[in-house]
């Protein structure tokens, strides 16, 4: 056990002398690397993302029914004993091609290059309104749901920072446009159909009561004295009329919850934070890019001095592991002189 450790700390001492004797290289890769970095950093075009935060605030029903119009879910996937949690449904709502149209051929005004300018998002990316567009500027469009809160964050990333904050205040305004309108046409529909049927029902309901009212008058005492035949004709039109009026109480009142949602005005979508141009820009990123190229420079470092190491003669000197602090000040003397000289 003692001449295994032994050689490890041998092999360590050797690694850690040779790193020491090439000690120059890895600061001369180090500085290049860094260098190059910051002239990255100044050269590559910046990149901002405009943020906004929305709050589903109407019932799953209500959007359920939105996510139906949008095309994304069947009517009867959704009911009323389901919780009113319905952050799932909105991302797709605003990747829906009917919404991302909408914003791609609404005018924006933002300013470019110093001057305000007032175009469509369609003209600023100077492409036409095709499936390749709209999926390109869907895959653009990011927007993230938290399932323990039911935030909804919509994020879009420009090189113009006015522009993005634009297109996400666009998405978040035609998102709410899209359910009012979209709530209300389907509310419309609705009550069509209810009256309609509920006229229907009144009609044969109407026809039940006026036949069961002349078998009752011309069988009066049917359960005595009347035929069995009878009796059954008469409990039959019986049922028959109790099921018609449940089914037009039902459908009565199904009418005036329709009414009351269709008169009522209440946005499904609250907008918590409103788009802002950002001051910040996203790419890049300065210090998460720092500490890449310095990672990727120490293992770069680590491979040309080993490399070197190994092409080299045998008898090269190494320095020992105690000098280090020195070899470190000398190296810090050495660097302050040359500046000071250059003054």
């Amino acid at each position: 056990m003692t001449s295994l450790a032994e050689e490890i700390n041998n092999k360590f001492a050797n690694y850690f002398s040779i790193i020491l004797k090439y000690r120059r290289t890895y600061y001369l890769i180090i500085v290049v690397s860094l260098l190059c970095g910051l002239l990255f950093v100044n050269i590559a075009r910046k990149r901002y993302t405009a943020r906004s935060t929305i709050f589903p605030t109407g019932q799953v029903s209500d959007i359920g029914m939105l996510a139906k119009v949008a095309g994304y879910m069947p009517m009867d996937f959704l009911n009323e004993g389901m919780v009113e949690s319905s952050s799932f449904l909105f991302p797709d709502i605003i990747r829906s091609r009917e919404v991302l149209v909408e914003v791609l051929t609404t005018p924006l005004e933002f300013h470019k290059g110093g001057e305000l300018i007032r175009i469509t998002p369609l003209e600023y990316f100077k492409a036409n309104l095709n499936d390749a567009t709209i999926l390109r500027f869907r895959k653009r469009v990011k927007v993230e749901s938290s399932l323990r809160t039911g935030l909804i964050t919509v994020s879009f990333t420009d090189r113009n920072p006015e522009f993005a904050a634009g297109v996400v205040n666009l998405i978040v305004d035609e998102l709410d446009e899209f359910n009012r309108t979209k709530r209300k046409f389907k509310a419309k529909e609705n009550i069509e159909y209810i009256r309609g049927r509920l006229d229907d029902v009144g009609k044969e309901l109407a026809q039940i009561e006026d036949t069961l009212t002349k078998a009752l008058e011309q069988n009066r005492n049917y359960q005595t004295q009347g035929s069995p035949r009878i009796r059954m004709e008469i409990e039959s039109l019986q049922r028959e009329y109790q099921i018609k009026s449940s089914t037009y109480t039902m459908l009565a009142q199904q009418l005036e919850q329709e009414n009351l949602k269709r008169r009522r005005d209440t946005p499904i979508v609250s907008i918590l934070d409103r788009a802002s141009p950002p001051t910040t820009p996203s790419f890049p990123r300065k210090k998460l890019l720092t500490l890449s190229i310095l990672l990727v420079a120490l293992a770069v470092g680590t491979l040309v001095i080993f490399y070197r190491e190994s092409t080299g003669k045998a008898g090269a000197p190494a320095a020992s592991q105690q000098n280090l602090v020195s070899c470190i000040r000398e190296d810090i003397v050495s660097i302050a002189r040359f500046f000071k000289g250059r003054k």
